[in-house]
């Protein structure tokens, strides 16, 4: 196990007392890990965190610190909660939030309604486990890899529902937790929250989430007094510094990454100007000077740190960014999507969820920029790698409810949240505290109470930016006009709304035709990067080809260079090396070690 997955544990309990499995012992041994220690009736290793092992009065936190409604949640009020099971009440914790505490005779993991948080657990030979690292897990199972989490993988380059990359791995759902102790693996889960969407009115909503908002930052702030604000030109992050008092605007630090071809640097120094922020750009220039093994070792770490289940091509870019910015405590304008249709195309009607329209969603909004090139998929997987992701995204669609419109926000709150955005939070809080107060439960309840109608065209989202700062709604966002204008409504938004929405269906079409996938910020650079590193070493790319998911012609264009990978396909590539291969090169910590030394972002 690297150890640059921050902060992790390992918990089994076996069917013989007394002694740790033989298999697993090896196994954590093989991966660097402190031998497993005993807790009552189970097992634990744990690494990254100041304290090997809870205790009644501190348990072992997992994904950054505990806060409800942006306040702090002391240690041992934590520690009370996890060893009572009120698996309700932790579930009311700000994501990302997970733990491990002592219970009676045994431990217990509790996480975050969202599942926000990443925990895994699977049943061996004798003995159960639940861990931080699914990759870990899939170690202890024997290395084999899901077949159908492969196929979607390469499809949408992340996961869906509880499946992971591994055989038998599974995540903690939403609100689940874990116990282990004498009688074995005991998962439990707290109350579903359900909600009913349209169950609540425009303007009492509007005034229900600017106050949920307004709390969890004052509550924050109480306790933080200069937290590091990521501001783009975007809805979201506009809405989170509209929830800052205005007392409190001036001299706040704030940055923004200056994305080539876009305006958000320009329309975030006029937000800074105006509050008093204390406001940097960085540059991503600098990415084309960082030579192709450095970006080799950067994508092949952030694989490793994500259980390899998300793009690491864009984390790393993002990552080699981050080296230059204040790593403390951090503002994250991430959840807006749920409370403006993120997914909304056409006329919004009730309408019923259909396989039809849960394959145009899947291809065209879900696949259109993560699937593989066909070509690189050995001929038997080709097009039963399409059909498998859309099959997935379907049967997440069909458990969300009858209403296409609202099943559309469950996908996004319950799968693409958790297992797109939830991993690169889990690892980022061990590196910064990381505060996202969209991610609030109760704004979070109020938002998908919204009826689809009021949400389309962002008029809610513009309504709230409204009640929470007049001011700065009147300013433009980045590339579209400002939420007031979407606060409005009307024909008038309804037009410039359709044009937007015209302008994207035509860039998704155009993309299918011609086959090509938009690369995440950073992502040509870096898959070029990788790609020349791959050449030169073409060894690398041996377990690939063992693997017999890629096609034996098709690696052999890219290492003779007549082929040269769209970005994510070489994301899938990275991926699959990391998951197939669960020990990684201790020389690659070496050699990122000293890249990171000498990496600089330019202001």
């Amino acid at each position: 196990m690297s150890q640059r997955a921050g902060t992790g544990i390992l918990a089994v309990v076996t069917a013989r007392p007394g002694e740790p499995p033989c298999e697993v012992g090896r196994a954590v041994a093989g991966a660097g890990l402190t031998p497993l220690r005993a807790v009552g009736g189970t097992w634990l290793t744990s690494w990254g965190h100041e304290s090997a092992l809870p205790t009644t009065t501190r348990p072992l936190l997992l994904s950054g610190r505990a806060r409800r409604r942006g306040a702090r949640v002391a240690d041992d009020d934590v520690a009370r909660l996890i060893r009572a099971g009120d698996v309700v009440e932790v579930g009311r914790f700000d994501p990302p939030f997970a733990a491990l505490g002592l219970t009676e005779d045994g431990v217990r993991v509790a996480t975050d309604r969202m599942g926000f948080s990443q925990v895994f657990w699977c049943r061996g030979p004798g003995w159960d486990a639940v861990s931080t690292s699914a990759r870990l897990l899939g170690r202890l199972l024997g290395g084999a890899l899901d077949d159908e989490g492969v196929l979607v993988q390469s499809q949408v380059g992340w996961q869906l529902g509880c499946r992971t990359l591994y055989r038998g791995v599974t995540k903690l759902a939403p609100g689940e937790s874990a116990t282990l102790d004498g009688a074995g693996l005991l998962i439990l889960r707290s109350a579903d929250d359900v909600v009913d969407p349209g169950s609540i009115r425009l303007d009492d909503a509007v005034t229900a989430a600017a106050t949920a908002l307004r709390r969890s930052m004052a509550g924050y702030l109480r306790e933080v007094e200069h937290p590091v604000l990521q501001l783009t030109g975007g809805m979201d992050s506009r809405a989170v510094l509209s929830s800052v008092p205005a007392r409190s605007r001036a001299g706040l630090p704030a940055f923004t990454l200056d994305v080539p071809g876009s305006s958000d640097a320009t329309v975030a120094r006029s937000l800074a100007e105006l509050t008093g922020l204390e406001h940097r750009v960085y540059s991503l220039a600098g990415l084309t000077t960082v030579p192709p093994d450095e970006w080799f070792a950067r994508v092949l770490a952030a694989a490793e740190d994500h259980d390899a289940m998300v793009n690491p091509i864009a984390k790393a870019a993002t990552g080699w960014a981050e080296a230059s910015i204040d790593q403390g405590d951090r503002l994250g304008g991430m959840g807006g999507e749920v409370a403006r249709g993120f997914f909304y195309a056409g006329a919004v009607r009730p309408s019923a969820v259909t396989r039809h329209r849960s394959e145009r969603l899947a291809r065209w909004r879900l696949m259109a920029n993560e699937a593989v090139e066909p070509a690189a998929l050995h001929v038997r997987h080709r097009s039963a790698a399409a059909v498998t992701a859309v099959d997935a995204v379907h049967a997440a669609l069909v458990q969300a409810g009858d209403e296409w419109f609202s099943a559309t926000d469950d996908l996004y709150y319950r799968h693409r949240l958790p297992r797109w955005a939830g991993p690169d939070q889990t690892t980022a809080s061990h590196r910064r505290r990381i505060m996202n107060v969209m991610l609030d439960p109760d704004f979070m309840g109020v938002v998908r109470s919204v009826a689809p109608t009021d949400k389309n065209r962002a008029r809610f989202w513009g309504c709230l930016q409204m009640q929470l700062d007049q001011d700065l709604g009147r300013l433009p966002l980045e590339g579209r006009p400002s939420p007031e204008h979407y606060a409005r409504g009307g024909r008038s938004a309804w037009a410039r709304h359709g044009v937007r929405q015209l302008d994207k269906a035509v860039h998704k079409a155009r993309q299918r035709v011609i086959g090509a996938r938009r690369p995440p910020v950073g992502g040509t650079t870096v898959a070029a990067g990788v790609v020349d590193h791959l050449r030169a070493r073409a060894v690398v790319l041996d377990p690939l080809r063992d693997s017999g998911w890629f096609d034996d012609g098709w690696l052999d264009a890219v290492r003779d260079g007549s082929v040269r990978p769209q970005p994510s396909t070489v994301a899938f590539m990275v991926n699959m090396l990391v998951a197939l291969d669960p020990t990684p090169d201790p020389t690659l910590d070496s050699t990122l070690d000293s890249t990171l030394d000498s990496t600089e972002v330019l202001p």
